[in-house]
């Protein structure tokens, strides 16, 4: 096994657990449920680009926070493909807008300073103190009441099953 799947490999078992506790958060506070699936989404589209990649070099997407929104659309485009499927008029539009939502979660990932709202840590703005688990993310609603945001997660959930079988 070379070493971009030994990277691709551990990148996608340890999204599978972020994906579980995910799940399994399923009452509990919004910033925390969101807290995981932006680390399972971050972790599987690593795994996803180190299956690409047949470097044996550590490539720059290793290190960056910033790769849901970049490499979604892509699985996605995939996935339409493999099953003869074509996204629905501006769908991967929305798909990539989400995502970049979903990017902006963690906290390495604030749009130059533009965007302190992360699901970790408080933030202070606008003159008062943010604390995720009261803050509310409307991204959540997006995620579960919208199509795009619910075939993310159904991707979610056959990317995990995909790289289990591997």
């Amino acid at each position: 096994m070379g070493i971009h799947e030994e990277w691709r490999a551990a990148y996608a078992t340890q999204s599978f657990s972020d994906w579980a506790t995910y799940e399994l958060l399923g009452n509990a506070s919004v910033c925390q449920r969101l807290h995981y699936l932006q680390m399972h989404l971050e972790k599987i589209c690593k795994a996803y680009l180190w299956e690409l990649s047949r470097t044996e070099t550590v490539p720059a997407f290793h290190r960056n926070h910033n790769v849901i929104a970049k490499t979604m659309p892509m699985i996605f485009k995939q996935y339409w493909h493999q099953v003869g499927g074509k996204p629905n008029g501006n769908e991967l539009d929305q798909i990539r807008e989400l995502c970049r939502e979903i990017d902006l979660l963690a906290p390495a990932v604030d749009d130059s300073k533009r965007r302190p709202d992360n699901c970790e840590y408080p933030w202070y703005e606008s003159g008062r103190m943010h604390i995720p688990v009261q803050h509310e993310f409307r991204i959540y609603s997006r995620i579960l009441n919208t199509t795009y945001g619910r075939n993310i997660l159904k991707l979610s959930r056959y990317l995990c099953d995909l790289y289990r079988l591997r």
